[in-house]
């Protein structure tokens, strides 16, 4: 299997499925149409890697399985949509298909896995959690071979330098905030980097759908989640320290299709130490206080302790 052309038909497909999820959500069923015209076109690039990358000394079997599945529930969505009958069977089915994503990742993939209250399945929200399941394979499938593996950066075979460095420089700056008590070691022990071609592939926390992606040759940054205000501070913090150009969308809060956040790169490098920011962000500050508190208690037992001589 060559990884990197394997690799790039998964994120491909995924890039597809977000993009169709994206119409549908800012447009509504108008956008039906054109929607799943650039469904199809992602399921077409999931076909050419069933067709490459499986078989005989090709990709894993329970990779490709997992593919396959995805594939099989996106084409059914894409040529009956809009019962809603039909919405409950293929949400069921990407059931199916997230528990082969999580026997083969170890991770779950479905945005439905975190929402809260009522869910009822829609096209949008099904192309978004296709596209969510079909990123976790593609992780998966860059990690089989890589080129190098640099921290938390996988460099898949045929990766521009330049995407390289952009990720070294994510890599160190995530670190950095760690080091300095600015992340939560749960969203740290999240974080990755996919580089592969000119675009960078980034897991930026532990919640469902926290990611974001670096494209070199678009000059793009897209950035995935549901809070808002990090969006804005992230925003603000990437047009300050990068010249870069932002928009924020608060459609894109709302469900993980659209990205929230979007800009248009001045200093890549710069860029993506920024975007190490955006975990940072996800401190609150009781969880501050909280620390304190523990400090505060832990000190003033060890005081005690010393006065009765128990020290």
């Amino acid at each position: 299997m060559t990884c990197v052309q394997a690799a790039e038909l998964l994120f491909d497909a995924e890039r597809g499925f977000r993009e169709a999820a994206t119409e549908l959500q800012l447009r509504g069923p108008r956008a039906g149409r054109e929607a799943m015209r650039v469904a199809r076109n992602a399921i077409l690039s999931m076909s050419n890697f069933l067709l490459k990358h499986c078989g005989e000394g090709g990709a894993p079997a329970s990779l490709c399985d997992a593919v396959r599945m995805a594939k099989e529930v996106a084409a059914e969505l894409a040529e009956r949509w809009s019962s809603p009958a039909e919405l409950r069977r293929l949400d069921r089915a990407l059931d199916e298909v997230e528990r082969q994503v999580e026997r083969l990742t170890g991770s779950r993939c479905r945005f439905r896995a975190a929402a809260e209250g009522a869910w009822a399945p829609s096209p949008a929200s099904l192309l978004n959690d296709i596209a969510a399941c079909v990123h976790r394979l593609a992780e998966w499938a860059a990690g089989l071979r890589p080129a190098a593996k640099e921290g938390r950066c996988v460099v898949v075979e045929g990766a521009s330098a330049d995407a390289v460095e952009a990720c070294r420089e994510w890599d160190r700056a995530a670190r950095l905030f760690f080091a300095r008590g600015k992340m939560n070691a749960v969203d740290e022990a999240e974080l990755a980097g996919w580089v592969v071609g000119r675009r960078v592939y980034f897991r930026v926390g532990s919640s469902v759908g926290h990611r974001a992606e670096l494209d070199l040759a678009e000059r793009r940054l897209r950035y995935y989640d549901v809070d808002l205000d990090v969006a804005e501070e992230l925003g603000r913090l990437l047009e300050a320290y990068s010249g870069s150009r932002c928009r924020v969308s608060e459609e894109g809060a709302r469900g993980g299709a659209t990205p929230v956040l979007e800009c248009e790169l001045g200093d890549p490098a710069r860029a993506a130490r920024a975007l190490a920011a955006a975990t940072s962000m996800d401190i609150r500050l009781e969880e501050l206080a909280s620390r304190h508190v523990e400090r505060v208690v832990e000190e003033c037992a060890e005081e005690a302790a010393r006065e009765e001589g128990l020290l």
